[in-house]
């Protein structure tokens, strides 16, 4: 959603790879059909934050994820 430029609303259960993945930056696990209007009219009224989704993309893209494995690897050779 975020490399397709979309507003991220989503319902998630609070864990360790959400927190990794920080998706509380782009929306709160959304709890009940009220909280999701709200955010929809909201989301329809703002701007998509590109800005902030390409900052945190340039985090998660594959070949940062490549380098950090092969870093990792590298400690145990």
């Amino acid at each position: 959603m975020l490399a397709a430029g979309c507003h991220v609303l989503c319902r998630y259960i609070p864990n360790a790879d959400t927190e990794h993945f920080e998706l509380n930056r782009f929306c709160p696990s959304i709890e009940s059909y009220e909280q999701f209007e709200m955010l929809m009219d909201k989301a329809l009224k703002e701007p998509i934050p590109i800005d902030q989704y390409q900052q945190y993309m340039k985090r998660h893209y594959t070949s940062v994820r490549a380098q950090q494995l092969k870093d990792i690897l590298a400690k145990y050779e």
